[in-house]
Formats: structure tokens, sequence, C-alpha cells
């Protein structure tokens, strides 16, 4: 079993055994918004890069609904237009109608659902009936976006601009914390 879907297996092991609902700092959801935005991806672990952050974005707004709009959610397209533009292995993704789509990821042993209102065409190399397999994650969302995000198999992930994704995002954390930024004008540039 390769690497990544030895940790998926971790991640999704986590998550099964976590029963409490995190707080997520403002801090965190800044962190995840910069990666969706950002974000070069060209392998199956930027993939769960950014399905962690969109499904982070999904719980903060739970948590917060006057602080942010939905349109993170289109990160649902933007992920699956790009993997139709690859071969990824160990991607399947799955839509149903229920209460507008439903999209169900799964990339190794841990799935990820959103609701949205698009309709977004699949590539039949990824298209795979799924069941939800019941695990909660946005539950842990800020756990999991963490986990992935430190681990060393993810620290190489690239901006557009090939500069190390993680040190630009923690220069924007900074920014923000020396309020040199402000989080509605983070919200605002990038939602």
């Amino acid at each position: 079993m390769n690497k990544l879907i030895q940790f998926t297996k971790e991640l999704n092991e986590y998550a099964k055994n976590n029963l409490n609902n995190e707080i997520i700092p403002k801090e965190d959801l800044i962190r995840a918004i910069y990666y969706m935005n950002n974000i070069f991806i060209e392998s199956e672990e930027d993939i769960l890069i950014f399905l962690s952050a969109l499904n982070l974005c999904n719980a903060y707004i739970k948590q917060n609904k006057n602080n942010i709009s939905y349109s993170f959610k289109k990160g649902i397209t933007t992920i699956i237009k790009i993997a139709n533009n690859y071969q990824f292995d160990n991607l399947k993704i799955y839509t149903t109608s229920d209460n507008g789509n439903l999209y169900l990821f799964q990339l190794g042993y841990i799935q990820f659902s959103f609701h949205d209102e698009k309709k977004v065409e699949i590539n039949s190399h990824y298209y795979k009936k799924l069941i939800w397999d019941g695990v909660k994650k946005q539950s842990c969302a800020k756990t999991i976006f963490d986990k992935i995000i430190n681990h060393k198999i993810f620290k190489q992930a690239l901006t557009f601009e090939g500069e190390n994704i993680y040190n630009k995002s923690c220069e924007l954390i900074s920014n923000y914390k020396n309020n040199k930024i402000s989080f509605e004008d983070i919200i605002n540039y990038y939602l």
C-alpha cells in the first residue's frame, strides 16, 4: 500500500473515532481558503489537500454563518474540472440528487461529501457509484486539514507560481495576525 493510501486510512480511522465538534478559528479558514485558491493541482496529494480545505470551509460556515458566504463551493466545480484533465488512479467521484446535488469524493480510504446546486460533468474514469461511509469529516475538519498540510508527503505542494504553498500561507496568516490585512479583505479577495 503506498504512503498516500495508508495515510488516508489513518485519517479515516481518526475521523471514525472523533466524537467532538472542533471549533475552527479564522486563521484556519484563511489558510484553507488560501490553499483552495492557490494550490497547483497535479497529484493525488494535491487533490486531498484541496478536498480537506473545502471540507474545513464547509464546517466553518456551519459554525459561523455570518462570516462568509457559500461561494467557496465553487471549489467543487474547480476540483472536478481539474481532475477531469488527469488520470488519478485512486480518486472516485459520485453525484446524486439529494436536496440539490450531493457530490461524494473518495480518495483512498477517505470520503468527503458536499452539497451544491451546480451540476458538473464527471469524467467516466472517476465516476463510480459510492455509498457514504457514515464518517463525519466536518466534526474534525481542522485536525484533518492540519494533519494533511503538516505531513511530510504534502510539504512539497506548490502555488501556481511555483512557490511552497505552506510557506506562502504562513505569510498570509502572519500578515493577518499583525493587522496588515483584515479578515474581511482576505474573504473579499479570495471568495
